[in-house]
């Protein structure tokens, strides 16, 4: 959500889609055995769902506290708001290890509003309203902190590296774009109004942002807008709308969807669709394009093309994630376990059993899934499968 951070913000005062919400999750200390641990380690381990598939669970599943969690692009980390009763103003977070089940870090505080990882998971950042922090995994050590007052969205991002901040200034509409350990912005990028989404695409060198409803693309060292005019941007939210080169970006139209040239503003791709459209997304490997009708249908497109490849009807379709190599998909209904479908015959292969919601953008072949219930599941993607 990238950058394609898995960075999943809990948003304030709005966070809107009940999925995203229920698909974070927080690790409670000590919720792993040493011999679970041991799985995790060798990569494998007990399959729990006896219909045999592509995805293998591997540990055992373990407790949660809360639902606040965000997970690395390369599926080894993530990042947990701690589950103890205390005060919002006061919650603290701490990096996991998924293959050794265990934390990495003591508690970083204050992550009572946004936090997130870089892409390999070593460095962290968490917020409070008025502070921004960024910590190194390895040490707990932290690298840099900003006193800044946060807008009450997404307006938040680093870049995939972890050396860049970029934050929305409800003081003076802007968007502030730091690096890492200077006491001053490097950009200061005017917008219309508050920006509500902030994003930078996985180099590095774009920034994307909303802002009173319209969408531009800026250079991430100059500041310069991408092409001249504002693009009316009908989704809220820009996380992981960059596909992978960073050249184009994914815009959600009512019926359809619009692919940019992100130097140009130039469209190379328009996609219509029959079905008023609520999500868009790229496939991980940027070569699908998926688009989400809640409730009626998710339909896959070839990213080249344009061609309409595969639909996914349900009544009650929630949302859809297209795994490495694009053959697998992940299907989220509403209040049904996750399913995988086969994209080469149209089949459903495999029910992902106790898993009803999962890290609402994979990037890599790994799961992080919850029963709602606050209980976990970590899934990976076999190659071998047939």
């Amino acid at each position: 959500m990238f950058n394609r951070w898995r960075v999943l913000e809990l948003r304030w005062p709005t966070r809107l889609n009940a999925g995203f919400i229920a698909c974070c999750v927080v690790l409670v200390a000590g919720s792993l055995t040493a011999h679970s641990a041991s799985f995790l380690a060798n990569g494998a381990g007990p399959q729990v769902d006896p219909l045999d598939g592509p995805f293998v669970m591997v540990g055992v599943p373990f407790a949660i506290g809360s639902n606040d969690i965000a997970l690395s692009d390369d599926g080894h980390t993530m990042i947990a708001v701690e589950s103890r009763p205390v005060p919002w103003k006061m919650r603290r977070a701490r990096v996991w290890d998924l293959a050794l089940g265990k934390a990495t870090t003591g508690p970083l505080s204050p992550a009572s509003y946004f936090y997130g990882l870089s892409f390999d998971g070593r460095i962290a950042y968490t917020t409070d309203r008025d502070h921004i922090c960024v910590w190194d995994v390895a040490t707990s050590r932290l690298l840099w902190t900003k006193q800044f007052h946060l807008t009450g969205y997404g307006g938040i991002a680093m870049s995939r590296d972890g050396k860049q901040i970029a934050a929305a200034s409800e003081a003076d509409n802007s968007v502030k774009v730091w690096q890492v350990g200077s006491d001053q912005p490097r950009l200061s990028i005017k917008q219309s109004d508050t920006a509500t989404s902030v994003d930078f695409d996985r180099t590095g060198k774009r920034i994307a942002t909303i802002s009173d409803g319209a969408l531009q693309i800026y250079d991430a060292q100059t500041g310069e807008q991408a092409f001249p005019q504002f693009l009316p941007q009908s989704d809220w939210d820009l996380k992981h709308h960059f596909d992978l080169t960073g050249k184009r970006f994914l815009k959600l139209r009512d019926y359809g969807a619009t692919v940019l040239d992100t130097t140009t503003g130039k469209t190379l791709l328009t996609i219509e669709s029959k079905h008023n459209v609520g999500m868009v997304r790229w496939s991980v490997d940027s070569d699908k394009i998926v688009l989400v009708a809640m409730g009626e249908a998710a339909q896959i497109y070839d990213a080249s093309t344009g061609k309409l490849d595969r639909t996914i009807a349900s009544s009650d379709i929630r949302n859809l994630w297209i795994m490495p190599g694009s053959r697998w998909a992940v299907c989220q209904r509403d209040r049904e376990p996750l399913e995988v479908w086969d994209l080469a015959t149209g089949n459903k292969v495999q029910t992902l059993t106790g898993s009803l919601h999962c890290d609402p953008d994979p990037v890599s072949s790994t799961l992080v899934t919850t029963n709602g219930e606050k209980l976990v599941k970590i899934w990976r993607l076999r190659s071998s499968f047939k």
